[in-house]
């Protein structure tokens, strides 16, 4: 949409202004989209021990994000609990299987008390009780 209609401001769907919606995606929240504005980079945050892991997680962020993405990697929770503290991430994407302790512990730890950035567990493992585990950690 383009304009104004009715004197209103035109919104539109976040997702699909952004691209990231298809046909089956659900209902986004409306944004006027006078006020939105890309940004350059998006600065993700990659917790992951593995370095195999770590470069396919790096190539899929860059198939999938546009114009670009500036990845941080943390291998262990050490690293990855100061750079949370200490340098803001747009999103960080934390590996249950971490040498020094779980992802879910991470993301109990890190929910509210060190940072506001969206903590996303990534797995292999599909059991609904890591799921439960996951969402009342925080992530």
């Amino acid at each position: 949409m383009t304009g104004r209609q009715a004197g209103r401001p035109v919104v539109a769907d976040k997702r699909k202004a952004m691209g990231l919606a298809g046909d089956s995606a659900p209902a986004a929240e409306l944004v006027d989209l006078r006020d939105y504005r890309p940004k350059e980079r998006l600065a993700v945050l990659v917790v992951e021990g593995d370095e195999v892991d770590f470069r396919a997680m790096e190539r899929a962020l860059d198939r999938i994000v546009e114009p670009g993405v500036v990845t941080t990697r943390a291998k262990t929770e050490a690293e990855a609990a100061d750079l949370l503290e200490r340098y803001p991430s747009d999103i960080a994407f934390i590996d249950q299987r971490l040498g020094d302790m779980s992802g879910i512990e991470l993301v109990r730890r890190a929910g509210g008390r060190m940072t506001r950035t969206p903590l996303v567990l990534v797995t292999g493992q599909a059991e609904r009780s890591l799921e439960d585990a996951v969402l009342r950690a925080g992530a």
